[in-house]
């Protein structure tokens, strides 16, 4: 079997950008819950209240050398790092959406807020050859990366997003509408505001924007 190489993709053209050429030993995947502080009479310890989910961020450790090819390596990082910046000559006002796929292995849309890069090797020239690089990325919510896509404005599709539900097993979208909208029957307007294709299919730890149903 081939030995797959991960990849960094630009999520909004769907194109491969960056090559890994060692593979991360690991990833790292974290995910928050809000709660809020809320004091209570007659205790010195304050109640929480949900305040939903943060997106998800994932880490990813590589290492990048030319040491053999006695080139600068800053030339392989950079495009990594140029994942960050604004598309030349377009007037969004926005960095990519990316992904980092690896095999099979797909990760949630997201952004890169963070990149450290650490020089471990020089040439006799001064020129760097190997580097340590450290990414962040943040998770996007579907219905912004869906809206995008679709060239709306995704800030427009949230507006009046009440907070966020994280699917559990069990879980249905009728269950859910009646759960957060008082009505089974509104699993549709659910459906619409989260792009949901298929409302019989259900991921567990899929994030659902609860709309106003106003």
């Amino acid at each position: 079997m081939t030995l797959q190489k991960g990849k960094f993709y630009n999520a909004d053209t769907n194109s491969e950008v960056v090559t890994c050429q060692f593979n991360p030993e690991e990833l790292k995947l974290s995910r928050t819950n809000k709660w809020d502080p809320t004091p209570t009479s007659g205790s010195k310890v304050a109640d929480v209240t949900f305040g939903g989910t943060e997106p998800q961020t994932m880490t990813i450790n590589l290492t990048f050398d030319t040491y053999e090819a006695r080139t600068d390596v800053r030339d392989k990082t950079k495009l990594l790092l140029g994942l960050m910046d604004l598309p030349s000559g377009d007037a969004q006002s926005r960095p990519p959406h990316v992904e980092f796929g690896w095999g099979q292995f797909r990760s949630f849309r997201g952004v890169i807020t963070n990149f450290t890069e650490r020089f471990t090797l020089f040439i006799e020239t001064g020129i760097p050859v190997r580097a340590k690089v450290d990414v962040t990325l943040r998770e996007v919510p579907k219905v912004a990366a869906t809206a995008q896509s679709s060239g709306q404005n995704p800030t427009s599709r949230m507006v009046g997003a009440r907070r966020v539900r994280t699917v559990q097993p069990g879980d249905t979208l009728d269950l859910i509408s009646f759960q957060e909208l008082g009505d089974a029957g509104k699993w549709r307007l659910l459906a619409d505001s989260n792009s949901i294709e298929d409302p019989r299919r259900l991921i567990p730890g899929f994030q659902i924007y609860i709309p106003s149903d106003n």
